[in-house]
């Protein structure tokens, strides 16, 4: 039995080898080549944040703006011999041919678990202002960028910024810093076409962090629709279906009430009501909700499931009572935390109520959609759809509570932004009101 015993210590001090091997490598060894020579927000050692580059300013302060960290960077764009850039012009992007391999290849590669919509992508990637780049290794497609601007709105200061997304390599390909100069080979295309080197980029990432620090994370709830008892819905598809001028009314509400956040979004309506969002109204339970559908992977059943992502929920007003009382959101929001351990809020942080601004003169339109949420969820079980996804942003998760506290929102992922060239102080959910369609 004794060289049992020396083998398993000998086993046991190869761990130890191995930990300490790993421990050295992350904390001494392992650079990030790319990241660490670009302006971004970095963290010490001891968790504060470079204040060489976000600078000094108060969060809540009124006076806080965004700022430029410095102008771009040189950067190495060169790419193995036997491969080639390629910048996708709008015209090769009104062929089918060119965006069913762009489709293919993002299907294949971007996201083991999401099956993106076809008309989603084209829609982004066929933008008059967006900018498409691939890597072609032959005729084969081996990376791919696309970026578009679009406006935020942080203090009510308006700025531009340059949305990177579908950020991709294929899965043969990576471990050769493909991503880094691809997004190199994007920012450079981008100062050619503007001729500025101080422009700002926005990143968003799911699941592993970046090695920088975020100015904003949180993290997706999941609605499994199979876990819930459902009667015969009671609702049909003329009943949940809005016209334009519906969502017209709904716009304007979302205008007002995402002013009240210091960080948000600032669309055109065409942007919001995009060919590739759904927007329903719950009259009964007094809120719209602004949507989209994708696919989730089922590895254990090898299927891909229907999705309904919620982007925003916008509270109108509510039939008999208010939306929420401060009292009753600063007994709630104190409870809850942030992916990090965070508080989401403080008692005293958060006075508005969750029906600011007042909507009172909606009461017309809600009576023109009596159906509650566990209705259009019902609605949505009998069409098919697995499942729910909704970003823990704004009031989200109060609002939730409120039209149906039954539901068992789960944690699936956690999502963080990243800010490129300007400084953003770190954002607490109820200062955030912000998602991309």
């Amino acid at each position: 039995m004794n060289w049992i015993g020396k083998w398993l210590r000998r086993i046991l001090r190869l761990f130890v080898l191995i930990a300490i091997a790993a421990y050295i490598y992350d904390n001494y060894c392992h650079k990030h080549s790319f990241w660490e020579h670009q302006p971004v927000e970095w963290a010490s050692d001891s968790g504060e944040i470079n204040s060489n580059s976000i600078g000094e300013f108060d969060a809540s302060s009124a006076s806080a703006m965004l700022t430029t960290i410095s102008k771009l960077p040189l950067f190495n764009v060169t790419i193995p011999s036997e491969m080639r850039f390629h910048v996708f012009s709008e015209r090769q992007l009104e062929t089918h041919a060119h965006n069913e391999n762009i489709y293919d290849f993002l299907r294949e590669n971007f996201s083991s678990y999401l099956h993106m919509r076809d008309e989603v992508i084209n829609y982004h990637i066929t933008k008059e202002t967006s900018v498409n780049i691939g890597i072609y290794h032959g005729n084969e497609l081996v990376g791919f960028i696309h970026g578009r601007p679009i406006d935020i709105v942080f203090n009510q200061n308006e700025h531009t910024v340059y949305y990177v997304e579908y950020l991709c390599v294929h899965r043969d390909y990576r471990s050769r810093n493909l991503a880094s100069i691809l997004i190199s080979r994007y920012i450079q295309e981008m100062e050619r076409i503007t001729g500025r080197d101080d422009l700002w980029f926005l990143f968003k990432k799911d699941g592993q962090k970046h090695p920088f620090v975020s100015f904003f994370q949180s993290e997706y709830k999941i609605l499994d629709l199979g876990e819930h008892r459902f009667n015969r819905p009671s609702i049909s598809d003329s009943d949940v279906s809005i016209s334009d001028e519906m969502k017209r009314i709904v716009y304007d509400e979302w205008v007002q009430y995402s002013s009240s956040f210091q960080f948000h979004r600032k669309m055109t309506f065409d942007e919001f009501a995009s060919p590739v969002s759904t927007i329903w109204i719950c009259g009964l339970d007094g809120i719209a909700i602004v949507c989209k559908t994708s696919q989730l992977y089922d590895p254990i059943r090898d299927t891909h499931d229907k999705v309904v992502d919620i982007e925003y929920l916008i509270p109108l007003s509510t039939p008999g009572e208010p939306l929420s009382t401060s009292g009753e959101q600063t007994s709630t929001l104190g409870e809850q935390t942030s992916t990090s351990g965070e508080p989401l809020s403080t008692p005293g942080e958060q006075t508005s109520t969750l029906g600011e601004p007042d909507n009172s003169g909606n009461s017309e339109l809600l009576s023109m959609y009596p159906y509650t949420f566990a209705d259009l969820v019902n609605y949505l079980k009998h069409q098919g759809i697995m499942y729910m996804t909704i970003n823990d942003i704004g009031r989200h998760r109060e609002i939730l509570r409120r039209v149906e506290p039954t539901f068992e929102w789960k944690s699936a992922n956690q999502f963080q932004y990243y800010a490129y060239n300007f400084k953003c102080p770190q954002l607490k959910s109820d200062e955030f009101y912000f998602t991309i369609n």
